[in-house]
């Protein structure tokens, strides 16, 4: 799956977060396709909250089944992981192996904090420039 994912955590980490240390395992496979059925739901959800009032009935139907059964493309998922979203909630998901009952709001809440952004940028590939990286943060249809 994502290659910067896979960079970005290869190994255990230790981040300080709100005065507090988490230990930030490697992800599963189960820890991406949770991340994916959060996706979908997503898509879901901002769909429902478009068509509420702007799409009849038969239209919402038809397209709320496309969109359950759809899997989104692994290009969809790279690009929804280097969002701001997708970084807190991978985050979540790493640190709920150290606090089972940390929510995603307080994990959202903790995006203040310095090792926070330091994680962010390094889950979301924009760490510095480097020979295998020489665009750091832009996406391959940007180079172009």
């Amino acid at each position: 799956m994502a290659d910067t994912l896979g960079k970005a955590l290869e190994t255990q980490m230790e981040i300080e977060l709100g005065g507090k240390k988490w230990a930030i395992s490697p992800h599963t496979m189960g820890d991406l396709v949770e991340f994916e059925k959060n996706v979908i739901r997503t898509r879901i959800q901002n769909y429902l909250e478009f068509a509420a009032d702007n799409v009849d009935a038969d239209s919402r139907a038809k397209a709320l089944i496309e969109l359950s059964t759809i899997r989104p493309t692994e290009e969809m998922l790279e690009r929804e992981m280097s969002t701001n979203d997708g970084v807190t909630y991978m985050l979540w998901i790493a640190l709920r192996k150290t606090d089972p009952k940390l929510t995603l709001a307080e994990t959202r809440k903790m995006s203040e904090d310095q090792a926070m952004q330091d994680y962010l940028a390094i889950q979301a590939g924009m760490n510095k420039e480097t020979d295998e990286n020489p665009f750091p943060g832009v996406t391959e249809e940007e180079k172009a």
